[in-house]
């Protein structure tokens, strides 16, 4: 999972195809939770999609760009534009359903 903030996030997204998001506090027991369940999503999908974690706590502009407002947020996006929104801590089928919704072929997605 790499590690994001303002300036680098534009350059992780473009291109990215399909991406996981990770909004979290470096401190805190639900984000390093997630980022558990993220891990182990990342190990079962090599080369699927992009993951990346920012900290929300120290990222001013990506956390206003996304609206975050609870740590953690997980986001899946398709081509740059968020397809579904996790509040919370999330067990690992269900950010793996949005993410398999995400990478359908643009027809079926649609």
């Amino acid at each position: 999972m790499q590690r994001l903030n303002d300036d680098t996030l534009d350059a992780f997204l473009e291109g990215a195809g399909t991406a996981i998001l990770l909004f979290g506090a470096p401190s805190g027991g639900p984000t390093f939770h997630q980022a558990e369940e993220l891990a182990a999503l990342w190990a079962e999908r090599p080369g699927d999609a992009r993951f990346g974690h920012v900290d929300a706590t120290c990222n001013d502009l990506a956390r206003r760009d996304f609206d975050i407002r609870l740590l953690p947020t997980t986001i899946v996006l398709r081509n740059g534009a968020p397809v579904a929104r996790f509040e919370g801590v999330q067990p690992r089928w269900r950010i793996e359903a949005a993410l398999n919704g995400a990478t359908l072929p643009e027809a079926l997605a649609a």
